[in-house]
């Protein structure tokens, strides 16, 4: 394996463990914000929605990280030249054509 496909490797097993450790996180809120609702205690769900901004902002980077990850990623993907797709893709539009036109 070449060294970006290591590195890119490397990124997801990162990207997959920040995720895993929201949704974690998100486990563990729901049954504080269950009991805040029930009680009552405007307290504490100013303390929750005080931390759910911090959540959301370390959401939405992860989610950026993603994006910037896939867009990346696609450089490191092996391709054939632009003029052997277009080719491929002459002929099957040619073949189909025929078949459509020697339709009766």
């Amino acid at each position: 394996m070449n060294e970006s496909r290591r590195a890119y490797h490397v990124e997801l097993d990162d990207l997959r463990s920040e995720m895993v450790r929201l949704g974690a996180e998100v486990v563990e809120k729901i049954p504080r914000g269950t009991e805040v609702l029930l009680s009552g205690d405007l307290v504490a769900a100013d303390r929750l929605i005080g931390e759910d901004d911090a959540f959301d902002e370390a959401s939405l980077a992860l989610e950026e990280r993603c994006y910037r990850m896939l867009a990346l990623q696609g450089h490191l993907q092996p391709r054939e030249p632009l003029s052997r797709q277009r080719e491929r893709n002459v002929k099957r539009e040619g073949a189909a054509t025929r078949r459509l036109v020697a339709r009766p």
